[in-house]
């Protein structure tokens, strides 16, 4: 279930480790030891988790990607945005970019 509506991507939290093995994205929070794989379009939202990028945009990119109503993009978004701060993948943090 959706928490709550947000209108930008979150970011990356900077101590995840991200690799591509064999075309899948795996993500790895050393905090907390949580590791989680995803497929092509959790692979793009993850590129797009970047504190700039707003929703609308990024429910766009996934519209052009894959043959999936705008709706039915931003509530999966919106829900997989949620899975990644539970297991803190993503902060809503903003200050810890642009920090070089």
């Amino acid at each position: 279930m959706i928490m709550h509506d947000i209108d930008t991507m979150p970011c990356q939290d900077p101590s995840v480790i991200s690799e591509t093995v064999g075309g899948e994205l795996y993500l790895f929070n050393p905090k907390n030891g949580a590791l989680k794989k995803t497929n092509d379009v959790g692979t793009l939202i993850w590129s797009l988790c970047d504190g700039k990028c707003s929703i609308d945009d990024a429910v766009k990119a996934i519209t052009s990607s894959w043959n999936v109503d705008p709706g039915t993009a931003r509530d999966d978004l919106l829900s997989f945005i949620n899975q990644l701060k539970s297991e803190g993948f993503v902060t809503e943090d903003r200050t810890t970019e642009d920090n070089g």
